[in-house]
């Protein structure tokens, strides 16, 4: 693979490699990771760079870690094969983009329709969208029963539930009204275990996760997030956007009373930030952190106020979350009740919270921690919210060994759900979360570091699959259109190994093993491009697919110049070139 510069990019371009020639030693300073070494070694590989080279690691951009990772620069041959790994990432993911969008497009598409395009991470992604889809449709409801049993104490209402999970569930409405019968008016002692509970706060945002949240709360697109956290962070309000992660590292510790003082001159923060900071593990955690921590407030008090509104509602969740995470535990107890009545097992259970800690952080704003749930599960779940057997309902004080009488017992129908359509947001937890169900615990770990794509691309394949109308927005949900759907069942047909999260796993193990010996990466690269070749002829020698249907509009947005910000012709990558492969 060889690369040429962009034209309005050379002269920039030049000046590095003058600076570059002129150079006796180089320290790399970009991301720390994969896509970060690439940046730099693209540069220095174009410049001829051979010279001594050292590595400034760190994943924070405060004053006190890059202070400290300059005192401890490691040389660079130590991280360069995670530069060999990521070219050939970028030329394996270019062959199968370039390949299989043209291919499908001359066998599935007729002149004048829309481009289709195909890629690793987008066509899996759009598959979640499609099978979901296709799960919800084909769902067929079914009722099921409950059992809620009325216990007579003399301490007040004490309701306990018979809730069979799964394949435990009473579909038969005979069977679950003979339960009833057999329990109405039994007599049993209960069992009641009440234990203090601490609640730790969550650390703050990743990028995906405030994605998550802001689709949540006010239906924004994960373009939009992003957009508006920038500007944030260009305006020094906030600190890196594109992050995985929401941890922090320990040597950061020493630099929070600066972050804080700065949120102590806005006055709808100043009660909680002139706080002792409190530091738990659940937030401080050097191994949860990545190429960036997590997204926080900066050490200078910048005026957000012309950046609109919008951006203060971000800064506002990004300032609270931050606050929290900083914040004493929340503490209460968490309450069971049980009874086994004929042998069947009825229970409720309640928390309450009895110091507020951290959760004061949202106090009358409510947390959207708690506001976000319920809209990206698999479905099927209880249709009655008021009849569950576990919340945070009042318990009357009852004691252990108690005896209470079942004065009634009432049968609820309850009916099953369909799984709820993707939403922007929690189609980016889905993606994330790819392949954590794989019963292969090796698929699992390979998958474990963000699943389908990064926070910096997430929102471009998202945008894509809008732009192509492969997926429109209804009601903030993402539909899967028929053109979508018709072009997954044409390339599982076919057996292309895009359209499952595997190719990711397959790929990340190659990767892997190239960090350990950089001269693997010949040996993966011919195996992929005759994998690739005898793909292709397997298929030229079939039968054509049919064509999809086309579509009468183009989508919006189809057919404009791309952004010049950045000054790449790759999302997020910031490189001044672009790629030629020979295959």
């Amino acid at each position: 693979m060889t690369y040429k510069p962009i034209k309005d990019k050379a002269s920039q371009l030049n000046l590095v490699v003058s600076l570059i020639k002129k150079a006796k030693s180089v320290v790399v300073a970009t991301d720390a990771g994969r896509e970060g070494e690439a940046i730099a070694w693209l540069v220095l590989d174009h410049a001829g760079w051979r010279g001594p080279t050292q590595r400034l690691w760190t994943s924070s951009l405060t004053p006190t870690s890059l202070a400290k990772a300059t005192k401890a620069l490691q040389d660079d041959a130590a991280h360069k094969p995670k530069y060999t790994a990521a070219r050939l990432r970028s030329a394996i993911d270019w062959m199968d983009g370039m390949n299989w969008s043209r291919y499908y497009n001359i066998r599935c598409t007729e002149y004048g329709d829309k481009t289709l395009s195909l890629g690793r991470v987008q066509t899996a992604t759009l598959a979640l969208i499609v099978d979901r889809d296709h799960a919800i449709e084909n769902f067929k409801p079914q009722d099921y029963y409950e059992l809620k049993a009325t216990m007579n104490v003399p301490e007040g209402v004490l309701e306990l539930f018979h809730a069979p999970k799964d394949e435990a569930r009473i579909f038969d409405k005979d069977k679950a009204d003979a339960i009833a019968a057999a329990c109405r008016g039994k007599t049993v002692p209960l069992e009641v275990t009440k234990k203090p509970k601490t609640f730790s706060p969550p650390p703050p945002y990743s990028l995906p996760e405030l994605q998550i949240h802001t689709s949540s709360l006010w239906g924004w697109s994960s373009d939009k997030t992003l957009e508006v956290l920038q500007k944030l962070y260009e305006a020094g309000a906030v600190t890196y956007p594109r992050t995985d992660t929401g941890h922090l590292l320990d040597e950061m510790k020493t630099d929070m009373p600066k972050h804080l003082a700065a949120l102590q001159k806005r006055p709808q923060y100043r009660s909680l930030a002139t706080m002792q900071p409190t530091f738990h593990k659940s937030v401080f955690n050097d191994k949860k952190v990545g190429d960036h921590h997590g997204i926080i407030t900066t050490e200078e008090a910048v005026d957000i106020s012309r950046l609109g509104p919008e951006a203060e509602h971000l800064f506002d969740l990004v300032a609270r979350r931050f606050l929290a995470c900083l914040m004493p535990e929340a503490e209460g107890s968490t309450t069971s009740i049980r009874a086994k009545i004929e042998g069947h097992l009825f229970s409720t259970s309640g928390t309450t919270i009895t110091v507020r800690g951290w959760k004061a952080a949202w106090d009358g704003l409510g947390d959207p921690d708690e506001k976000k749930g319920g809209d990206d599960g698999d479905g099927d779940s209880d249709a009655g919210a008021k009849d569950a057997p576990t919340s945070n309902r009042i318990l009357p004080p009852v004691k252990d060994g108690q005896p209470a009488t079942a004065e009634k017992v009432d049968v609820l129908t309850k009916t099953t759900k369909p799984p709820p359509h993707f939403t922007e947001g929690t189609i980016i937890k889905a993606m994330m979360g790819a392949g954590a169900k794989n019963p292969d615990a090796e698929i699992r770990d390979l998958l474990s570091n963000g699943g389908l794509g990064t926070g910096a691309t997430r929102q471009e394949i998202i945008k894509k699959l809008k732009m192509r109308e492969f997926v429109v927005v209804s009601k903030k949900k993402l539909l899967s259109t028929p053109r979508a759907r018709e072009l997954l069942a044409i390339i599982r047909a076919d057996g292309n190994r895009l359209c499952d999260v595997l190719a990711t796993a397959d790929l990340e193990r190659e990767l892997r093993s190239i960090e350990k010996d950089p001269a693997a990466a010949q040996g993966v690269w011919k195996k992929y491009l005759g994998g690739l070749n005898a793909e292709m002829a397997r298929l030229k020698q079939g039968r054509a697919p049919r064509k999809l249907t086309p579509v009468a509009t183009r989508p919006s947005g189809y057919g404009k110049k791309p952004g010049k910000a950045g000054g790449a012709r790759r999302s997020g990558s910031g490189q001044s070139a672009k790629k030629r492969v020979r295959a």
